[in-house]
This record gives C-alpha cells, sequence and structure tokens, in this order.
C-alpha cells in the first residue's frame, strides 16, 4: 500500500492524465451502468416536477418571473441529487485507485453519509452562481443580441451564445473546491471544505485543463450524436420523432418528453462519469503528497 501511494505521488501530470482514462476504462460498465440509472431517476422527476411549468410558460399562463423561480427551485432539488451520484462515486473511484481490494457495495455506503452536507452545500452554491446567475446574464446577453440585429457581428452572436466566458469561469471557479467531493468522506479531515481548497494551491491550472479535456470530449461526443441521431429519426422513426418534438407544446405526453430527455442524454450516460475518473488521481496525487509530507514532518 505505501509503495502505491509513492508510486502515485511522484507521477507525472501526463500519468495521472492516463490513470484517469485507465479508471474510465476499467469501471466502464458499472460507471455507465450507474449513470443510466440515475439519468432515468432524474428525467422522471425533472419530467414530473417541470412539464406543466413550462407549459404554462408557453401559453403565456404564468410570468417569466414565476416560472423561473419554480424552474429553479426544482432544477435546485434535482442538482442535490447529482452532486450525490458524482461524490459517492467518486469515493468509490478513490478507493479503487488506491487499494486493489475494495468491495464496491461496502464503499457505496461508506460513503453516503451526513458529511454530504459538504459537497452538497458547494454543489448549490455553484448552481446558484453557475445555473442561475449566469444562465440569466447569458439570456440578457443573447435578448440585447437580438435587439441589434444587423449591428452586431456574427462572431460576437456566437461568442455570447455559446456562453464561453461564462463557461471558462465557472471551470476555473469549480477547480477550486472540487475535491470536497473527496475530502467529505476522510474522517481525520475535521473540515472538508478548507481541506479541498488547501489541496488545490499549487495544482489549480492542472485541474482546470483536465475539466477542458473532459469537456472537449464530451462536446465532441454530442456533437457527433446530435447529428446522428437526427438523422436516424427522422429517415426511420419520423412519426415517432415529430409527436416527440410536439410533446412539450401540444400533447404533454410524459411518455414521450421523458423518451425524448432519455434519448438525447445519451451523451452524459456514456461520456459523464470521465470527469469523476480524470479528476480522481489528481485529487489522490495531492491529498497522498499531503498525507506523505505529513509523516515526515512527524
Amino acid at each position: 500500500m505505501e509503495e502505491i501511494h509513492y508510486d502515485i505521488v511522484n507521477k507525472k501530470y501526463s500519468q495521472l492524465i492516463s490513470d484517469g482514462f485507465r479508471l474510465f476504462g476499467k469501471n466502464y460498465k458499472i460507471l455507465v451502468l450507474i449513470w443510466l440509472i440515475f439519468t432515468v431517476i432524474y428525467d422522471i422527476l425533472f419530467v414530473l416536477l417541470l412539464t406543466d411549468i413550462r407549459y404554462l410558460y408557453y401559453i403565456n399562463s404564468i410570468n417569466r418571473t414565476v416560472y423561473l423561480i419554480i424552474y429553479y427551485v426544482n432544477t435546485g432539488a434535482l442538482n442535490i441529487i447529482e452532486v450525490i451520484l458524482i461524490s459517492v462515486v467518486s469515493n468509490f473511484l478513490f478507493k479503487g485507485y488506491t487499494d486493489f481490494n475494495i468491495d464496491i457495495n461496502i464503499e457505496f455506503k461508506k460513503a453516503i453519509n451526513n458529511r454530504l452536507k459538504y459537497p452538497i452545500f458547494i454543489g448549490l452554491i455553484f448552481f446558484i452562481v453557475f445555473r442561475v446567475i449566469f444562465s440569466l446574464i447569458q439570456d440578457f446577453a443573447i435578448d440585447y443580441v437580438f435587439s441589434m440585429r444587423g449591428r452586431i457581428s456574427w462572431i460576437t452572436y456566437l461568442f455570447l451564445y455559446l456562453s464561453l466566458p461564462f463557461m471558462i469561469i465557472s471551470i476555473i471557479l469549480t477547480s477550486f473546491y472540487i475535491f470536497v467531493r473527496y475530502t467529505y468522506n476522510i474522517k481525520d479531515i475535521e473540515s472538508p471544505i478548507h481541506e479541498a481548497r488547501s489541496l488545490t494551491k499549487g495544482f489549480l491550472w492542472k485541474i482546470v485543463g483536465v475539466l477542458l479535456i473532459d469537456l472537449v470530449i464530451f462536446w465532441i461526443v454530442s456533437i457527433f450524436y446530435m447529428f446522428l441521431f437526427p438523422y436516424i429519426m427522422i429517415n426511420f422513426f419520423r412519426n415517432l420523432y415529430w409527436s416527440m418534438l410536439g410533446a412539450y407544446m401540444e400533447t404533454r405526453n410524459y411518455g414521450l418528453i421523458f423518451l425524448y430527455n432519455l434519448i438525447y442524454d445519451v451523451p452524459i450516460i456514456l461520456i459523464g462519469p470521465l470527469n469523476a475518473c480524470l479528476i480522481t488521481p489528481l485529487f489522490a496525487h495531492q491529498y497522498l503528497k499531503r498525507v506523505i509530507q505529513n509523516l515526515k514532518s512527524n
């Protein structure tokens, strides 16, 4: 065990990234299964909680402010489920990366405890900042661009529409506390949030680099899928495809809306676990380096 720890601490950045991809490949089946189950639950709750409110907004039965309040409250609650998932999976991966003899069921149970409040707290803060405030700013910027029409270049519009400034800022800020998904489950750490921030010092841009790699891969898979899926549906399942597209605004068929959401979440199911796999070796490197330094100082 000690040799494994020293080996991880001495690894180069490129080796840690390679280990992340190996973790992804080694655990791919179980991770995709977990992401599939989570996505199904998430989409069911999303459809049940938000279908009617979106329909009422579409037919102008409620104003935008009421709609946004209800929408963000519900999606914020769903975000808690997402935080719990990524935290539990990350801890399983960390144990698997540093110890060959683990029981997946035991590790999952251990990771679900009252200290989950720390990653949930950070997750809610990031949700408010990134998904609420940033999205409102983005909406305002896009409305402004549309109002300018021909007086603004298409490049500027594309820049705003893709939310590149907000995305870069969110990745950097997320990197500061991303290790809290691991530190909360280490009993010896009294302040998981402070320790998570401490472990990123001098290592922040390497974390940002890994998150950008994950983002680019997800974009590539998503863009390919978004071209392929409509082509298949229009050519082979045309009626079903148009029925799913009209389900939100016309029929409000919960089954079709769920199917539509689940189909478009396929890239998340296939690639979503990669983020946890790539971050895990980075945390192991930083945390074990700290542990070894403490042992030497004592």
